[in-house]
Parts: C-alpha cells; structure tokens; sequence
C-alpha cells in the first residue's frame, strides 16, 4: 500500500481522495434541478439508456422495446410516482440516493 505523508500525519494513498474532497468540494454547493431544466436531463438520461440498447440489441425496434418494458419495469415498483426534482453535485444528477450519478 503506498502512503503519503500530509502534516507528519500518514494516510493511507486511497483516503488522499477524501482529503482533497474535503478541502476543494467544500466550496461547491448542490443544487435542486427542476421545471424544464430537469424535463431535458431526464430525456438525455432515457436517450442514453436507448443508445445503450441499441448498441447491445443492434435491432432499433428490439431497443425500442426493451427501453419500453424497462419503463413499465420502473413504473410498477414507483406506483407512477413522479420524481418532482433532481440533486446535481459535482456535474452529476442525482435522482436518488441509491442510484449513481448521470451523466
């Protein structure tokens, strides 16, 4: 394991990420996305699950199709809930804190 020295103190080389996070990240703050802004993330989210597909299916109307059950899939276990806003923090949204980031 690779170590670096920071004020005579030794961290561990993967905890320098939570270092520089503290003291660089702490000036940026989260914002809440919503209205239009978030209409747009939310179709470049679904586009890129399309592509996705695409890319796996090579069929567009096989792409079409599983983007379409995976949208159903989504709205069975939501109960057609609605997500009213989105979290952006470090150029990524977030739509729930169980979900990664997008982009």
């Amino acid at each position: 394991m690779q170590t670096i020295s920071v004020s005579e103190e030794i961290i561990p080389f993967g905890r320098r990420n939570l270092l520089n996070a503290n003291t660089s990240q702490a000036a940026r703050a989260s914002t809440m996305v919503w209205g239009i802004h978030k209409k747009i993330i939310k179709a470049g989210i679904w586009l890129n699950i399309t592509i996705l597909s695409l890319y796996i299916f090579k069929n567009p109307l096989r792409a079409l199709k599983a983007a379409k059950k995976l949208s159903t899939l989504k709205n069975k276990f939501r109960d057609n809930h609605t997500i009213i806003k989105y979290a952006k923090v470090n150029g990524k949204y977030y739509f729930t804190s169980t979900a990664p980031g997008w982009p």
